[in-house]
């Protein structure tokens, strides 16, 4: 089990010499700034979202120091918004309700000793 909080929890099993499966949950949080002229967004703005990513992925040791993995779920998006420079969180220009939506992942790791 790997606990990474506030981040997230993975349960992480060997199947192989070469090869694991981690099932969890992770959370991230992204922040975009801009710097927008019109009407309704005059100056510099942030958008910001929360998501909370749950699924499983499948990571094989291809070669002695190359990592492949596979991955995919459903991405529920918590929070997205849109803040205009100095305007509180809790008092955004702009909010959204994202619907979640299923993710997949294809990775390439390149791994050192």
């Amino acid at each position: 089990m790997i606990v990474d909080l506030p981040n997230g929890v993975n349960l992480k099993k060997k199947l192989g010499e070469k090869a694991w499966i981690t099932i969890g949950s992770n959370q991230h949080s992204y922040t975009t700034f801009y710097d927008y002229h019109n009407a309704f967004l005059d100056g510099k703005v942030s958008y910001n979202t929360i998501e909370l990513k749950n699924g499983a992925a499948f990571e094989y040791l291809f070669a002695k120091n190359i990592m492949l993995s596979i991955g995919g779920g459903y991405n529920s998006y918590l929070s997205s918004k849109v803040f205009k420079d100095g305007e509180n969180y809790n008092n955004a220009s702009l909010r959204s309700e994202n619907k979640g939506a299923p993710y997949v992942n294809i990775g390439l790791s390149l791994l050192t000793f």
